[in-house]
């Protein structure tokens, strides 16, 4: 009987733990939020694919590499990046 309180207590525990952590505070992180809208991942895969193009060329790098292309990748994107743009 005890046990079975216990893990209760773990499920209500984490429960709870979900709401906070995922439902109230990243409002909109999952995929039924809008109802009636198509729902895809394409802006995620464009910035992928870039990644691929213009910063590993589609090859394996040691970790040390991949940082220092990836640190390259934000600060040009950074300098790039358009402030009027709604994006």
């Amino acid at each position: 009987m005890e046990n079975e309180q216990q893990t209760n207590q773990s499920i209500l525990e984490f429960l709870n733990y979900f709401d906070n952590e995922w439902l109230k505070s990243n409002d909109g992180w999952y995929e039924g939020l809008q109802l009636y809208t198509p729902s895809t991942n394409n802006a995620l895969e464009a910035i992928n694919k870039t990644i691929k193009a213009d910063g590993t060329f589609r090859g394996r790098l040691v970790l040390s590499r991949f940082l220092t292309i990836a640190s390259n990748i934000v600060n040009n994107w950074s300098i790039e990046r358009d402030t009027s743009s709604i994006n």
